[in-house]
This record gives structure tokens, sequence and C-alpha cells, in this order.
């Protein structure tokens, strides 16, 4: 119940709540599991609020420290480590966490999380661009670029396999249509040298479909990249956004994205033959 009710403790009285922190979630061993229970209770029932934060800065780095170490037969609604993601993306986009501390909530987060839990995050932030109304705020919008150029940066200069699907996360940042689109054009194709298998693929497609006819030979690189490899059930999601995007190409003035259209369609068209001639053949 303390978890639970933390942040209405704050609001009811804040100073009673700092000089209590420590008994709320005890750091004793013998008490971890009563630990465990609060602060999950807290991170998975409870909003990020701001003013928990400033009382639960130490509680959230020894959370990020316990990240993966959580017993899979507690029986919790959800999982504590991705709405600690929830949080830390909640409060950074706020401002209320920076990516310069070296010592700070976020840096030791991506140190900490594995590639799935750093694809939760950065998930969580696309989606919530989706379901933004309107445009960002400048402020907003170069702190999330700033995030994402990190990201990146990782992923490109240390062993890429361990990021994929990190870097996946990014088509929803690209399918928010929150950033302009020739650096989310150019976020997109370095995305795809790192990995094909990008979230919400069908909207990706659909966006390079409505930007084809300004980025004919980008949105058909980007089209090959997804088609290259992946299962080919998930080609019938993308509906006649492909057919777009290469006629645009094809009818076009830019000769190279004529020439990668024509590349792209005629080994699509002996793939797609060989899948239907097999049944014909056996």
């Amino acid at each position: 119940m303390y978890g639970q009710w933390f942040p209405w403790l704050v609001l009811l009285d804040a100073a009673w709540v700092a000089n209590r922190v420590s008994r709320i979630f005890p750091t004793d061993d013998a008490l971890h599991d009563l630990r465990d229970a609060e602060w999950n209770a807290y991170i998975i029932f409870c909003p990020a609020y701001d003013n928990a934060l400033e009382l639960l800065r130490g509680e959230y780095l020894a959370a990020i420290e316990r990240i993966g170490s959580g017993s899979d037969d507690r029986g919790y609604l959800a999982n504590p480590d991705e709405h600690l993601a929830q949080h830390l993306m909640t409060f950074y986009w706020r401002g209320r966490l920076s990516l310069e501390d070296p010592t700070g909530l976020l840096r030791r987060f991506y140190e900490t999380a594995d590639d799935a839990l750093r694809a939760h995050a950065l998930s969580l932030a696309g989606r919530s661009l989706q379901n933004t109304p309107g445009q960002l705020s400048h402020k907003v919008a170069e702190r999330l670029k700033t995030l994402w150029t990190l990201r990146l940066e990782a992923a490109l200069t240390d062993d890429s396999s361990s990021y994929v699907e990190e870097m996946a996360a990014f088509g929803w940042w690209f399918t928010s249509a929150k950033f302009d689109d020739g650096w989310s054009m150019s976020q997109l194709k370095q995305v795809l040298t790192v990995t094909s298998e990008v979230e919400a693929d069908h909207l990706v497609v659909e966006r390079l479909a409505a930007l084809a006819t300004a980025s004919p030979l980008d949105s058909v690189a980007c089209l090959s990249s997804l088609m290259g490899r992946g299962p080919t059930w998930r080609f019938h999601s993308w509906h006649e956004h492909p057919r777009t995007i290469l006629a645009a190409a094809l009818g076009g003035r830019d000769e190279r994205a004529r020439q990668a259209a024509i590349g792209l369609i005629i080994p699509a068209y002996k793939r797609t033959f060989r899948i239907i001639a097999a049944p014909i053949k056996r």
C-alpha cells in the first residue's frame, strides 16, 4: 500500500515522506522482499510524477542496478523493469533527467539494460510521439533527437547485433512524422544497415509512400532493405504502398531512383514466382 499510494503520500505531506523513504523502501537485505513488493507496486501502478522523482532518485538508481534480477514467479501484473524504463523516458521527455550527467539515471540505465529493455524504452517514446497531437515543442524535439542520436551512435560503433531490437524501435519514431522528413529518412536508412525488422513496418512503408515523390531514391532504398530479409507474409500488410513507392520512382525524373526501382522489381518478381511455382512443381 505504501508503494502503490506513494505519490499521494507525497502530495499530502512531502516532508513526512522524505524522512521515511528509507523505511518505506528498506535497504536491509533481510527486508528485500518487502522492499521489492513496495517498489514494484509503486513502479507498476503509479505514473511518473516529478515530485516523487525528487524523493526517489536513490531508489530509481537502486532499481536500475537490479534490472534483470527479478524472479519470474512473483505473479506481478506487469514487468517492473519495463515500467522503470517508462518512468525514465517520461522524465527525460519532460527534461527532468539529463544524458549529460555521467553518473545520472539514464546513463546507468543504458549501461545496464539489455537490447530488449532498451528497445522497450525507445518504443514507448515512439508510441508517445504517435499519440501526441500537433507539433512537438522545439526543446522536446531536440531532446529526443539527442537521445536517438546517442543510441544510434552506440549501435554503429559497438557490436550492432546487440542493438537490433533497439534500432527496430525507430519505426515508431519514423511513422510519427514529428521530425523533419530529411532527418527521419536519413536515420531510417542507418537503422536499416543494422536490421530490416523495424517495428510498425506497415506504417513505415505507408510513410515511405507519402515521401516517395519528394525522396524517390531514398524511399526505394529503404523499401529494398525492408524487403531484403524477413518473412514474406508481412508484405501483405503493406497493401498498395510498395506500388506507390515504385511508381513514384519509375515516373519521376531521378534516373538513379528509376534504376533502383527496376532493380528491386525484377528480383522481387522472380522471388514471388518461385514461391507460387513451388507447390505446382510438387
